[in-house]
Parts: structure tokens; C-alpha cells; sequence
């Protein structure tokens, strides 16, 4: 299908197979609206994508929804559903100023799904998953620098010939 844009213009189509070329020449009056592009995520409390939540502890889910030259649209409601887990505080929000609407999503229990934001017959997906709260921290790493000698954390670092050191994790 061809659809109408906003813009009064002229334009072309060609299609060809193999050799073979055919073209139409079309006319836009302008009664079409632009295509738009929703998009889904979810994110931390510091706005971070991600797509392991930790089970008991509440996500956003955030769609945002742009005109096809990636200008935000505001004022359009976007609903929201998932396959696991709950939507709160409600599965409806409008688009604000950044063409973003937001909602939590939340599961005391462990398990995957795929959360959908629907918008002016648009959609988009994302899959997601609850896990123990453990699964999603970064483990952290620390080394000491000792004397192989003494035993004792080596302050400046500074191993010689005469006083090897050791790491310690």
C-alpha cells in the first residue's frame, strides 16, 4: 500500500524484477498524516536499559513515540500490556513533551515475558525478564598489593629484588 503523507507533493514509484522496470508517477494531496515510530523499553531507576529485573523490585516501562524524522509526538495515549508481571499504577498514560508515557512493572515472582505499548495503531515489543535479585548484580572485585615477605599491604605499591609482593583478592 501506498499512504498519503501531510505534504502536497509529487512523487515515484519504481519496481523492477530481474530486467524488468515499471514505474508510476502519483500525486499526495496532503490529507495523510506522517508515519510515526514507537519504541519500547525498560528501564532502572537511573535510566538505565535493561532487560534482567530484579523480581520484587518495580521497572519503567517507557514507550516513546516520534514522528518519522524523529521529532516527538506529545499528547497521544499510549496503552500498555505484558504477557508476566504487573502494570502499575494504570495501563494507559499520553505522550508528554519528549513523546514519552511510562508505567511500572513489577512481579514479586520469578519469570520472562514480553511487555507491548500500543499508540495510533502502532506497536512495539520488548522481551524482558523477573530474576532473583542477585542474577542482576555486578560483581565486585577488589586487590591488595602484600609483601611476600611480611604479610603486610605493600601502601605505595612498590615491589623490589630484594621484597617480592603478592596479590590478594
Amino acid at each position: 500500500n501506498l499512504l498519503a503523507g501531510s505534504k502536497n507533493g509529487a512523487g515515484t514509484v519504481t519496481a523492477t524484477f530481474g530486467d524488468i522496470a515499471s514505474t508510476v508517477n502519483f500525486r499526495c494531496n496532503g490529507s495523510g498524516s506522517d508515519p510515526m515510530v514507537l519504541s519500547l523499553k525498560v528501564e532502572d531507576d537511573t535510566g538505565k536499559e535493561m532487560s534482567k529485573i530484579p523480581a520484587g523490585t518495580p521497572a519503567r516501562l517507557v514507550a516513546t513515540l516520534t514522528s518519522a524524522d524523529g521529532t516527538p509526538v506529545s499528547g497521544i495515549t499510549v496503552s500498555f500490556t505484558s504477557t508476566f508481571g504487573t502494570i502499575q499504577p494504570k495501563a494507559q498514560e499520553i505522550t508528554n513533551d519528549k513523546g514519552q508515557a511510562a508505567v511500572f512493572i513489577d512481579s514479586k515472582t520469578v519469570g520472562y515475558g514480553t511487555a507491548t505499548a500500543t499508540a495510533e495503531g502502532y506497536s512495539a515489543t520488548f522481551n524482558f525478564s523477573f530474576v532473583e535479585p542477585e542474577e542482576t548484580k555486578n560483581p565486585i572485585l577488589s586487590l591488595q598489593l602484600v609483601s611476600s615477605i611480611t604479610g603486610y599491604v605493600l601502601s605505595d605499591n612498590t615491589i623490589s629484588a630484594s621484597e617480592s609482593g603478592r596479590v590478594i583478592a
